[in-house]
């Protein structure tokens, strides 16, 4: 097989990296086709074909893995619109639960800015009304002892009401059902047998974890997202196998950092939310490992949203219970912070205030931007680029599609410059001027709030409007220098290509130190014999599988968890210090020098085992080219708007796939590719690698 393919499937953009045997890569770059995202893969792996002069179907033919990843999951939840209407069964008199929520609830995944806003201070729209939740009589406790048996008469009574109220789906959630699922499995069993059609999350299969509410939003989510999930997994499956693909299930990226089979993907949707997202993370890694670099800064600047996460020595770091449109979920993912600043974020003046604001709502793909001319009438960040003349309106997607800047224009002219009382050039440049201020403003958060220094990191830009905008934001940051990756908007997806197979075991096990090491021995060694039986049933052989434990430790009376990473093999109770020591180590690296505490005591809340089957990839070949000359990618320069320089200025235009090994770049300048710009500012430089990458750096 010649040929491995990933794609990134975002809610503007899909986008297609094809690897080749010879460590080769290419791409290509199409828009979305929501509500069946599967259309516009295929797209986009048709038009990566004929970079090969090849059809679909011989490139589909040829190909050993294909993966995907997806914001269909964030999407029907932040909307509610496409998930299963989904009833809940829990524990008599603990029905209220979910809707009671936590305190905490308000204010989860807030910006700092927005704490302030009363309107934003409210809880979510609960998945599942109340009239959903059914209680029924069972009691098991804390030791897993039950109690009170399963009342079967109460839990007929229960699924018939919610099977007369429509329900497609049913979550399962019992105090305690994570230490004995006997009537979590006893309830899913019956609903199997009385309703064959009906989908069914046990929390103690999906979120075996302590945490009532925790388990219960992770188990609710997980049903709410199981059909959309699994329709979008199939249409991709189905449609891959009528264009000749023959090698089983496609992977989809999960947001734990590795990837799923596509058919396993229905019974874990909540480990979908941040799919797509997640690519270009592990693509970082991917390629920080191959430059050298070890501390790295991602910041992802797509149609949407602008993401941002931190590699710290190499390694990912991981949010243990994340906030998704206000609902915490019990499952680790790979800490990614977003905010609505992108390409497709809208401007808008505040009424009232008469304050130019950008963002958070989004133009997305369906209209998108004034300037794609599908419909859209609100000005956006990718119109404000075409007007100061950073974008080519006549070069967008390589000349596929042409932009209107005309369209652009009278739409921040009519809502934004004439309610500010400015021309439209001056409202396009504070529009690029607020949102450049935006990202760098997440980014502080993420690195300087969190005890890292941003100039011990280097800042990776990728997405389809980073490497427009980076040269403003990775300035303000002070980064150690701004990495363009050789295939930026396609990043993403080269990062999913790169994952593998992750299963990831957590059982909750409440104990303090002095840890015991044979109580650790039998939890990890159960754990790690059910991993590796999946790992082992999806053909990885034991060379291929690497097992890693876990355990979260905490300062006792405090709620600050840290993922401790514990050596492999047998513990012994002589090494539990060590432990303490790496713990502290890490404590210290977040919430700062002499913040730890040990004679306060330290206590374990759960034990972790990940899981990993590596799938073969290919060594990335280096460019052979050497270009120091960059006058042969000249194109025809054009006026464009620099603040630094008071307005417009004839600046040279550079096409990227003309440059090669060694070109520098002094700015002004514009480098265009078929897919993304790259603007270099004045007093900026930019040189290409040995991978061509674009490495900026500043006076």
């Amino acid at each position: 097989m010649r040929f491995s393919i990933s794609v990134d499937c975002g809610g503007t953009f899909t986008e297609a990296v094809v690897f080749d045997q010879d460590g080769k890569i290419r791409w290509a770059k199409t828009p979305s086709t929501p509500p069946d995202y599967s259309i516009g893969i295929m797209n986009a792996v048709g038009l990566a074909s004929e970079l090969y002069q090849i059809s679909p179907e011989e490139l589909l033919e040829q190909t050993r893995v294909f993966s995907v990843g997806t914001t269909v999951g964030i999407n029907a939840l932040a909307t509610r619109m496409g998930g299963l209407k989904t009833g809940l069964i829990t524990t008599k008199g603990h029905e209220d639960a979910i809707i009671i929520g936590r305190r905490r609830q308000m204010v989860a995944g807030l910006a700092p800015y927005e704490l302030y806003d009363l309107v934003k201070l409210d809880k979510p729209q609960p998945i599942v009304p109340r009239e959903l939740i059914k209680g029924v009589t069972e009691r098991i406790d804390f030791e897993g002892e039950v109690l009170v048996p399963l009342n079967h008469s109460e839990l007929t009574q229960a699924l018939s009401d919610l099977n007369t109220s429509g329900v497609q789906g049913i979550a399962v959630c019992l105090l305690w059902s994570h230490v004995n699922p006997k009537h979590e499995l006893e309830i899913k069993k019956e609903i199997k047998a009385r309703y064959p059609q009906m989908f069914v999350t046990a929390s103690s299969e999906i979120a075996a974890v302590t945490g009532e509410y925790e388990r219960s939003t992770t188990t609710v989510i997980n049903t709410f997202l199981s059909r959309i999930v699994s329709d979008f997994a199939s249409k991709v499956t189905s449609r891959l196998k009528e264009m000749g693909y023959t090698r089983g299930e496609p992977l989809i990226m999960s947001s734990t950092g590795g990837s799923l089979p596509a058919n396993q993907v229905h019974e874990k949707a909540v480990y979908l939310l941040i799919s797509g997202l997640v690519g270009g993370v592990l693509g970082s890694v991917e390629l920080g490992k191959m430059l050298g670099h070890s501390n790295i800064i991602t910041s992802d600047v797509g149609g949407t949203s602008f993401e941002v996460s931190i590699i710290s020595n190499g390694n990912l770091t991981y949010k243990d219970e994340p906030s998704f449109e206000k609902y915490q979920v019990a499952i680790p993912v790979v800490d990614i912070t977003a905010i609505g600043a992108a390409g497709g974020s809208i401007a808008w003046v505040e009424e009232g205030t008469n304050l130019l604001k950008v963002g958070p709502r989004s133009a997305g793909a369906c209209p998108g931007p004034v300037c794609y001319d599908t419909g859209g009438t609100d000005p956006t960040v990718t119109d404000a680029d075409v007007l100061l003349n950073r974008v080519n309106p006549d070069y967008f997607l390589g000349g596929r599609i042409k932009l209107n800047k005309e369209k652009a224009g009278e739409a921040m002219r009519k809502k934004v410059s004439d309610l500010l009382g400015m021309d439209v050039v001056e409202a396009a440049a504070g529009v690029v001027d607020i949102v450049d201020s935006q990202m760098a403003d997440l980014m502080r958060r993420q690195t300087i709030m969190r005890g890292y220094d941003p100039r011990e990191f280097v800042l990776f830009a990728f997405g389809g409007a980073g490497p427009g905008h980076v040269g403003a934001y990775g300035k303000a940051v002070k980064a150690k220098s701004v990495i363009i990756p050789f295939c930026s908007s396609a990043f993403s997806a080269f990062g999913i290509g790169r994952s593998d197979i992750l299963h990831i075991k957590e059982v909750s096990k409440q104990m303090s130190h002095p840890f015991s090491a044979g109580t650790l021995n039998s939890i990890f060694e159960t754990m790690e014999r059910e991993i590796h039986g999946l790992l082992s049933a999806e053909d990885f052989k034991d060379p291929d599988i690497t097992l890693s434990r876990w355990m979260k430790l905490r300062y006792t009376d405090q709620i600050h968890e840290i993922r401790t990473p514990l050596p492999q093999g047998a513990l012994k109770d002589e090494s539990m210090d060590s432990i303490l020591t790496i713990f502290e180590r890490l404590y210290e690296q977040k919430f700062g020098k002499i913040s730890t505490i040990r004679k306060q005591g330290v206590e374990a809340t759960a034990c972790q085992v990940y899981g990993v089957g590596r799938i073969p990839k290919p060594v990335i070949a280096q460019a052979k080219e050497s270009l120091d000359d960059t006058s042969g990618a000249k194109k025809t320069p054009r006026d464009v708007y620099w603040r630094e320089s008071g307005g417009f200025v004839r600046t040279d235009v550079f096409d990227r796939q003309k440059l090669g090994v060694g070109s520098v770049i002094n700015g002004p300048a514009i480098i265009e590719a078929p897919d993304t710009t790259i603007v270099i500012h004045p007093s900026q430089s930019a040189k290409v690698d040995e991978y061509l990458n674009v490495i900026m750096a500043w006076d």
